[in-house]
């Protein structure tokens, strides 16, 4: 009975300590996994105010009707690489442009 009672009780603490190292592990993992994604999230925003630095930069030494001007001839390329695309292509003779 003695025995018996040691071996339950040694198969009970293994449980455990099988059970604490899987939390654990998981634990590991999730702090790897939010490491990483808090470095991502850190580049991205350091990318994003980049972006808007340029932007912004842009916009005050050029003045706010330089860059808008700027947009539009952007636009007014693309749209005519686009046409020569469509021409380029064989279905210039029946795409509307506008």
């Amino acid at each position: 009975m003695k025995a018996a009672n040691s071996l339950f009780a040694m198969t009970h603490a293994l449980k455990l300590m099988l059970l604490i190292g899987d939390e654990s592990q998981l634990v590991r993992q999730r702090n790897e996994e939010l490491a990483q994604v808090r470095a991502e999230i850190a580049t991205h925003k350091a990318r994003a105010a980049d972006l808007a630095d340029d932007l912004l930069y842009d916009e005050v030494i050029q003045g706010p009707q330089d860059a808008d001007q700027q947009l539009s001839q952007t636009q007014t390329q693309t749209q005519m690489e686009t046409q020569t695309t469509l021409v380029g292509s064989g279905l210039g003779e029946t795409a509307v442009y506008t």
